[in-house]
């Protein structure tokens, strides 16, 4: 027994707290001793093992020292210069300290340089390419003393040297072989060299100016690839040569397709399947790259195309989908080899490509001469919606759309700096150093004071840290750290419960329904008003660290609670299964009192009732046409023609009636409203506090008996469920005092409650912050 537990177990009066930071779940679990044998630990050691074989076999040794940069107004930048190759010649490179071309006059060198965009690929980086430091281009970097060598801290090796390898991954290899140039020296920007990627000090101040770094660039080249992966008839030639017929002669490429022209359908698929999925689309900062750029070409393969005209003919193919789309989805059915495949077609429109297309178009206002005049959205508003795009790092998912927001930069009021200069909000500040819990809070708490609204908790936007599976232990393998899993709280919402899912499901079509809190990147309208012009009254739980402890230990800001005003106003009474593909099952019908057998004779909804209860219709289409604007007057009658349709087991499935060709227009604009609404959904109802019942759409994660609530400042109402705090153990029976149960809440999600939407739950008295009369709830 260790000596705490000796002076615990002598003192009556002491406790032993649990960590109230873990789930319930993890508190029961045993504490594990090093040897001890038990499944969580053998896996843990199994972990590492794991890591230690990919790091031996994959992470090769880089022999490269980047030095720091000089901090020079924050304006200081390296650029990245190849030096003339051809074939299978080494690649070799100078890394130059550099200024942005239109800073302000300093002592260090200005570069017009070309800035690269791609993506960094799969796997590990196993091509090596030989870097040599340079004061200039002309210039060779010495190698420092031993005093100037402590000072810079370097970290990677004790003896210095100018020149060193460092190695790269398959896709920036061959654009390096691609982009150098056989007589003559090639000047880029390229993020993976040009900044230290283990440094997170200096990839944080190198993200402050990234946008200067790609308005100032003499272009932007955007490479896709070499095409090695695609087939021999999806050549890059072929898929640009049916871009450009395109834009050149679209109406008879359609009459080509339709009279089913072999060689056209090829390239029509190549453009699909290998061009629309290929995974720089999927990356976020090709938007800020991409967005602030004065000129970018499109590079795949040997084949060069202007974004503009790139980005119109993607447009164009969209826009003509529904005459190519026929054409293609019985091509690739008959050559599809996963169900995935099978879907892309139809999925097309959810793709990074064709959002990226849309998305460009709406970010700025630009003048003539093509500099930019006016942002137009905010950053919470860039964030909700930027779901099809992904980021490495998930501290990204903000950090890579802060340039581009309308509300994120202010005048600097500091004497000793211009006017002119922007300064972010210091919540925003990049800092990689910072855990993954900290940034999305501080991110969260900016938007709630610039909103007033409560709405951010529930558009899923934010992505969690790698936690298993091989791409997690790979990421892991590049540094000697555990293989850990930050938890989130349950009020960050999570990016796989949005409409689509992942970047990475999108192209296999709807994985939820739509959100109720939702807004469209082209107005800020809410859709619904649960709490009318009620502002929200909230705060986050902060870390407790004693006077004593070290800054270096002080990891955290935040710990993870978050305390919210606002009232009950039911609880689930009774479920029905979730919504697969939108299926209204007889379950739901039943709970609405639709009685199949009277039905049968009758078709009515039911003895006495001439039509579909309002109650019922409008929960399963959220009392919403698919605009947010009012549902349309018909909506009842279409209902009511699709109750025709129901199956033997008496469920609805809305994709037989859809593909009725005699079912009716409005029977099938409805039922796609349906599907957008319920899809994955449990239609519930709802004992309000009132003791009267009514219906609701809640998460597929609902339960019999969670509550239901309004937040003060919050568009529409949430799901929650009561857990009840593990109270602290007394060393002695005698010594038990009974203070009653403490308990929090875990977020379920965004609900639709019918007839508490529109103020209704708020309506009846006169609120004042901080709402003192109302319930606090905590939610962890």
């Amino acid at each position: 027994m260790s000596a705490e537990d000796l002076a615990s177990n002598n003192n009556p009066g002491r406790r032993r707290k649990r960590n109230r930071n873990q789930s319930p779940e993890a508190r029961k679990k045993p504490r594990l001793d090093e040897g001890t044998s038990h499944p969580v630990q053998a896996k843990k050691q199994l972990q590492q093992a794991t890591i230690s074989v990919l790091k031996y076999l994959g992470k090769r040794p880089d022999t490269f020292v980047y030095p720091p940069l000089e901090e020079k107004n924050g304006q200081e930048i390296r650029v990245l210069i190849i030096e003339p190759g051809k074939g299978d010649d080494e690649i070799r490179c100078k890394l130059v300290p550099a200024a942005l071309p239109k800073s302000d006059p300093s002592d260090t060198e200005k570069y017009v340089y070309i800035a690269l965009s791609y993506n960094w690929g799969e796997g590990q980086p196993i091509h090596p390419i030989t870097i040599t430091n340079y004061i200039t281009s002309k210039k060779r970097m010495k190698e420092p003393s031993l005093e100037k060598r402590l000072a810079m801290k370097f970290r990677k090796h004790k003896d210095w040297c100018s020149s060193g390898e460092k190695y790269v991954r398959s896709n920036l290899f061959v654009a390096l072989k691609r982009f150098r140039r056989k007589d003559k020296e090639t000047i880029m920007w390229i993020d993976a060299l040009c900044i230290d990627q283990d440094d997170p000090h200096e990839r944080s101040a190198q993200v402050k100016q990234m946008h200067e770094l790609y308005i100032q660039a003499e272009k932007v080249r955007i490479w896709l690839g070499d095409g090695s992966t695609a087939a021999k008839e999806g050549s890059p030639k072929d898929c640009f040569n049916f871009l450009r017929r395109i834009l050149g002669e679209l109406d008879k490429l359609l009459d080509d397709l339709g009279k089913e022209n072999t060689a056209v359908m090829e390239a029509a698929k190549q453009v699909v399947v290998q061009l629309m999925c290929n995974k720089w689309f999927s990356r976020r900062w090709i938007i800020q790259e991409l967005a602030l750029a004065r000129t970018a070409e499109v590079v795949y393969g040997n084949q060069t195309m202007p974004w503009s005209d790139f980005a119109d003919a993607i447009a164009i193919f969209i826009k003509s989908q529904d005459r190519i789309g026929a054409v293609l989805s019985k091509m690739i059915a008959d050559q599809a080899s996963s169900t995935a495949e099978l879907g892309l077609v139809n999925g097309v429109t959810n793709l990074g490509a064709n959002a990226l297309v849309d998305f460009i178009n709406n970010l700025f206002r630009r003048t003539e001469n093509g500099d930019i005049q006016q942002r137009m959205l905010t950053l919470e508003c860039l964030v909700s919606n930027l779901l099809a795009f992904e980021a490495t790092n998930p501290r990204d998912t903000i950090y890579a759309v802060l340039s581009l927001a309308k509300d994120t930069h202010k005048l600097s009021t500091e004497t000793n700096v211009n006017a002119k200069n922007l300064q972010l909000d210091k919540r925003l500040l990049p800092a990689y150093q910072n855990c993954l819990l900290d940034v999305y809070t501080d991110f969260i708490d900016y938007c709630i004071g610039s909103s007033r609204s409560l709405d951010i908790l529930l558009r899923h936007w934010a992505r969690s840290e790698e936690s298993d599976g091989r791409k997690a232990l790979l990421s892991e393998a590049n540094s000697d750290s555990e293989v850990t899993e930050e938890r989130l709280p349950t009020w960050i919402p999570l990016i796989h419960k949005s409409p689509f899912g992942l970047p990475t499901q999108r192209p296999r079509g709807r994985s939820n329904g739509d959100s109720f809190a939702g807004t469209s990147f082209r107005s800020s309208q809410r859709n619904y008003n649960a709490t009318l012009s009620l502002r929200p009254e909230f705060s986050f739980g902060r870390m407790a660290y004693s006077s004593k402890t070290p800054n270096r230990d002080r990891k955290k800001t935040y710990n993870g609670t978050l305390f919210v005003r606002g009232l009950r106003i039911g609880k689930v009474k009774k479920t029905t299964p979730r919504a697969a593909q939108g299926m209204l099952f007889n379950n739901s019908l039943n709970l609405a009192g639709f009685d199949i057998r009277w039905w049968e004779d009758h078709h009515e909804w039911a003895k006495g009732i001439p039509r579909v209860p309002e109650r019922f219709w409008r929960t399963i289409v959220a009392d919403r046409g698919p605009d947010g604007s009012n549902p349309p007057s018909w909506y009842p009658r279409a209902c009511l023609e699709c109750l025709y349709n129901v199956n033997s087991n008496g469920d609805l499935r809305p994709d037989d009636v859809i593909d009725l060709k005699n079912a009716s227009s409005i029977a099938k604009l409805f039922l796609a409203r349906v599907k957008d609404v319920v899809w994955g959904r449990r239609i519930v109802s709802i004992e309000l506090e009132n003791e009267k019942t009514t219906f609701g759409l809640l998460p597929p994660e609902t339960k019999k008996g969670d509550i239901v609530c309004v937040f003060f400042g919050c568009s529409v109402p949430v799901v929650l469920r009561q857990q009840e705090e593990e109270e602290e153990e007394e060393e002695e029976e005698d010594n038990e005092e009974d203070n009653g149960k403490k308990y929090y809440f875990h977020m379920i999600g965004e609900c639709f409650i019918y007839g508490m939407m529109d103020g209704e739950a708020v309506a009846d008295r006169k609120w004042k912050r901080p709402y003192r009369h109302a319930e606090q709830f905590v939610i962890k």
